[in-house]
């Protein structure tokens, strides 16, 4: 009800091997769907003002400092 979309799994789910020291593997395929169900779920839980106001700041912030390969933003 209420014209929200039915809740359900994230499209990747991972799961560490018996031995931890193997990494683990996720389809290009997943990420990215994992990926669109994110955004849309954003933009059915979040207002529209709210999103600008999020997607400005963040622009905002990459002229400020640009991105380097060794520092996570």
């Amino acid at each position: 009800m209420g014209g929200f979309p039915a809740r359900h799994e994230p499209a990747v789910t991972a799961t560490r091997p018996s031995n931890a020291s193997s990494p683990v593997s996720i389809r290009q395929e997943d990420l990215i769907q994992s990926v669109a169900d994110a955004l849309q779920y954003i933009s059915y839980y979040h207002p529209a003002d709210y999103i600008r106001t999020l997607a400005a700041a963040q622009s905002a912030r990459n002229r400020r400092r640009p991105r380097t390969p060794w520092r996570r933003s």
